[in-house]
């Protein structure tokens, strides 16, 4: 069942993304494969954003060179 908000997904990562978590949960950066998935999403979605930015800021300066 789907709950609004909610995804689950279970998906094999493979040995070199398993070896990350296992990683970040050993030196307590999170306490789970779980909180670590969730705390790389967050970082990616702000990377997006910023890059998201710097294009919008290039099609700006383009613009106000030929005005």
């Amino acid at each position: 069942m789907h709950i609004r908000g909610e995804i689950m997904v279970n998906v094999n990562l493979g040995t070199p993304y398993e070896i990350i978590l296992e990683n970040a949960i050993k030196q307590g950066y999170a306490g789970n494969s779980t909180e670590a998935i969730r705390q790389a999403l967050l970082v990616y979605e702000k990377e997006l954003e910023k890059r998201e930015e710097v294009m919008c800021l290039n099609v700006v300066g383009k613009i106000n060179r030929y005005i």
